[in-house]
């Protein structure tokens, strides 16, 4: 056991996608229930638009937390076990130069036990930053798989949308709390 661990920001630590739901809808005037749906029925383009005016916003820097889960995170802390956030939110590109930051700020605001802050990507680069790991959290199939594709335990955990894959590596979770009650790492 190396007792460190990855876990990501955007539907672990807060409710997204109903804060980016929410801003879609205020911002257009429209009545979507879900980020799937807002894909399907904007034009690409648009959508892009908004989500840039969305990560550039302070929005990111006021979203609630999800508590059951930041005690999670915190829990891990105490336990000694390295926490490094890597998010999928671009905060290393110049279009969004506020993101890192707003991105810190708000783990720090909100006490969210971290020691490092990534920009996860499937690259060598990543991975060799974030080293070897016991496992992974994500609401994401697609960085699930990349994360177990590279031989790394995942948990799954997503609100709003099931598991529709099977890998090995990859196991679903309801309650983050799990993770530690079963001894499942």
């Amino acid at each position: 056991m190396y007792k460190k661990v990855s876990i990501d920001i955007d539907g672990i630590l807060n409710y997204y996608p109903k804060p980016w739901v929410d801003y879609l809808n205020k911002t257009l005037n429209t009545n979507y229930n879900s980020r799937i749906e807002a894909k399907q029925k904007l034009d690409s383009k648009k959508y892009s638009e908004v989500k840039d005016k969305y990560r550039n916003s302070k929005t990111k820097a006021n979203l609630p937390v999800n508590n059951e889960n930041v005690n999670f995170v915190n829990r891990l802390n105490e336990l000694g076990f390295e926490i490094n956030i890597s998010t999928s939110r671009p905060i290393s590109k110049s279009k969004y130069p506020n993101l890192f930051n707003l991105t810190y700020d708000w783990l720090k605001n909100n006490n969210i036990a971290f020691d490092r802050l990534l920009f996860k990507e499937d690259s060598d680069n990543f991975f060799s930053k974030i080293g070897a790991i016991d496992f992974h959290i994500d609401d994401d199939i697609k960085y699930a798989l990349m994360f177990a594709n590279k031989g790394i335990k995942t948990f799954y955990f997503n609100q709003y949308e099931k598991l529709t894959i099977k890998h090995e590596l990859i196991i679903e979770l309801e309650n983050l709390n799990d993770i530690i009650d079963e001894s499942l790492f």
